[in-house]
């Protein structure tokens, strides 16, 4: 399923280039009034339902179990379906918040400013290792990173306090090339996410004892999707984001 959505992923993106200007509201000139992220991506999430037939909802609801510590709940921004059942989580992290914070916490990081959105894969399995609840069979984040040098825009690793992962001399490099600055950054910390929390780790082992050998990627696979601009790119979890194994594709703008 997921080769085909990311297959179609592409086409929608296409169908919808005059709309798109041909990949430049990926830049950061498009990021004021969220006019990618609130209004123009809804046109490839409601054509990528019709391409994949899956029903479409977007700002759904994702609870978080109880006792687990984790916040209570996710706003998911689209959710697929099939017969009723949740069968694709999206979410897409625009330009200005497809960085580390977003996927990486340090040890002295105080609960209150802990933002990695990977303890919402944590908490989904969580909902269905632990409490038998039915959630989807993909749990996918879209990054918008340009891979060419774009204008400035904020760079929340640098400037906001409790993160501060890079020093303000290298808001340069980010600005030279987003994608190859932060691509893989995002998915090491994903890996080390599914590979050394400790957490992950025993969830990890519990499923394997109670679904006959099945891990965490044949329960909900984490999936990563980066547009580029130009190319859309397809990296799994369950090949643990290895680049070797990523499927790249072409996006083909008209001239």
């Amino acid at each position: 399923m997921i080769n085909t959505f990311f297959i179609k992923m592409k086409k929608s993106m296409e169908i919808h280039s005059k709309a798109f200007k041909n990949g430049k509201v990926f830049d950061p000139e498009f990021l004021k009034g969220k006019k990618l992220s609130s209004q123009l991506f809804d046109k490839i999430a409601v054509t990528l339902g019709e391409l994949t037939d899956l029903e479409f909802k977007s700002e759904v609801t994702n609870r978080m179990p109880a006792g687990y510590d984790i916040g209570s709940y996710q706003r998911v921004d689209y959710v697929y379906r099939k017969n009723g059942k949740d069968r694709l989580f999206l979410e897409l992290e625009t330009l200005d918040r497809a960085q580390l914070y977003l996927f990486w916490e340090h040890k002295k990081l105080k609960d209150k400013y802990n933002v990695n959105k990977l303890w919402y894969y944590y908490g989904t399995l969580a909902n269905y290792l632990d409490f038998q609840q039915d959630i989807p069979r993909y749990f996918v984040w879209l990054l918008v990173l340009p891979d060419r040098k774009v204008k400035s825009y904020p760079t929340w690793d640098v400037y906001l306090p409790q993160y501060k992962y890079f020093h303000k001399s290298l808001r340069r490099l980010i600005f030279e090339n987003p994608y190859k600055f932060y691509d893989h950054l995002i998915k090491t910390a994903a890996r080390l996410f599914l590979t050394e929390n400790k957490y992950m780790k025993e969830l990890e082992q519990n499923d394997r004892k109670t679904h006959r050998g099945k891990g965490i990627h044949d329960i909900c696979e984490l999936v990563f999707i980066t547009c580029t601009g130009d190319k859309l790119i397809l990296s799994r979890g369950q090949d643990l984001f290895d680049p070797k194994k990523e499927k790249m594709v072409k996006l083909n703008w008209p001239i």
